[in-house]
């Protein structure tokens, strides 16, 4: 069963997916939701703002929100490093930046390597879409429709109105 209980049939669909780390674990998101992959600038800090909104960019004269996944979905908190990148994707009714430990590569995949999510009570159980078995690394595939939730949205959105930044 998959978490919404709707039965998908996916043997005739093919993907594209990217797949990036979040510590030790490979996590993937659909390509179609992803704007670009960017190296981490300069992050706006945001007062009272929920913990795991970092902070706001200037991407494209665009103010985008900054959400950091570790923290979104129940990680350790880790100071960003070299490979850190932010994939800016689009959850409507928005962009947002996601930070992340390294994007790794893009891959086509077909409804083979995916397996059901799991029902267990993990915190990330809600936004996990699927699991990919490809060559012998499993991958989480991230539904990024469940990972915002819709009050946290509208936190981001009250957080974020008004910000003003400088272009880069």
């Amino acid at each position: 069963m998959f978490n919404d209980h709707i039965e998908r049939d996916w043997s005739s669909e093919s993907r594209q997916v990217i797949i990036f780390r979040l510590a030790d674990e490979l996590y993937a998101v659909d390509v179609k939701h992803v704007q670009s992959i960017e190296r981490i600038g300069s992050i706006t800090r945001i007062p009272d703002a929920p913990s795991f909104l970092k902070g706001v960019i200037n991407m494209r004269g665009v103010v985008t929100p900054v959400v950091d996944l570790r923290l979104k979905l129940g990680l350790t908190a880790e100071p960003f490093h070299e490979s850190s990148r932010l994939i800016i994707v689009h959850v409507p009714p928005y962009d947002v930046a996601l930070i992340v430990d390294g994007a790794d590569e893009v891959l086509e995949i077909d409804a083979s390597h995916l397996q059901p999510a799991p029902e267990i009570g993990a915190q990330r159980t809600p936004y996990i879409e699927g699991v990919l078995d490809i060559d012998g690394r499993l991958v989480v595939l991230l539904d990024l429709t469940k990972v915002l939730k819709e009050n946290e949205t509208e936190a981001i959105q009250e957080a974020t109105e008004g910000v003003n930044i400088q272009e880069d």
